[in-house]
């Protein structure tokens, strides 16, 4: 008789390891509209995370307004924005991270074989926007049927340097510790759910995962060897 614990649920981050930006592309997005909008004569941003990371903890735990925001960010960059160009801004920003968005390799596969199992996946993210918003990326890339919940950082007050976020999730799934598990490929979120008590799997190495997987491609096998998972329908 097998001693490997059920799974029962999958909690995992959602960018960089579900879907993968075009940064260049959305960079190149951001400046065209700076340079316009506000007749910059240079482009302002030589990589997108300038934009991205700019008063990033405080933005993704709802520390400060979306609105405050973009307009310590057009300050920043020496502009005086009015009311009105830091809303659209703001609003031209948002829609533009949605755009020039793939699946990371073996992600539609592996959210499809989790599905057809019966096993709910319960996305934890780290983002400015409510979880309706990515909900709406996901569905864009045939990814959103796979989802059971998505739990925004901006909506719950914490990020995913805290552990407690997990803490906040896991008990609302009400899913035993040791039937679940917490896909990610960050440092942070690694070591907070880790921390809280959740097996990890990484995509990237070394972070101290309990388990190193190069793509989503390989999450099927692994989680077949770690855990009792449940048959497809009509099996």
């Amino acid at each position: 008789m097998s001693t490997k614990p059920r799974l029962s649920i999958l909690y995992t981050d959602a960018g960089g390891l579900l879907y993968e930006r075009d940064n260049d592309r959305a960079r190149d997005e951001v400046n065209r509209y700076l340079m316009g909008t506000f007749d910059m004569k240079a482009a302002p941003l030589s990589t997108y995370r300038q934009a991205t990371n700019f008063l990033r903890d405080e933005l993704i735990s709802a520390k400060i307004t979306h609105r405050q925001w973009g307009e310590a960010f057009l300050r920043g960059l020496g502009l005086s924005p009015s009311a009105e160009e830091v809303d659209a801004y703001v609003e031209f920003f948002v829609e533009n991270k949605g755009h020039f968005l793939q699946p990371t390799t073996g992600c539609v596969e592996a959210m499809a074989y989790l599905h057809g199992r019966g096993v709910p996946v319960w996305i934890i993210t780290d983002t400015m926007h409510p979880a309706s918003v990515k909900l709406g990326w996901l569905a864009r890339m045939g990814v959103a049927r796979y989802i059971t919940e998505i739990f925004s950082s901006a909506d719950l007050g914490l990020s995913k340097n805290d552990p407690r976020i997990f803490k906040e999730v896991s008990d609302r799934s009400g899913v035993a510790l040791g039937e679940s598990c917490f896909v990610g490929h960050s440092p942070h979120e690694i070591r907070s759910s880790k921390e809280f008590g959740l097996l990890t799997i990484s995509l990237e190495k070394g972070l101290g995962e309990d388990h190193y997987i190069p793509t989503l491609r390989e999450l099927p096998a692994l989680l077949e060897r770690v855990f009792l998972v449940p048959e497809a329908a009509g099996a």
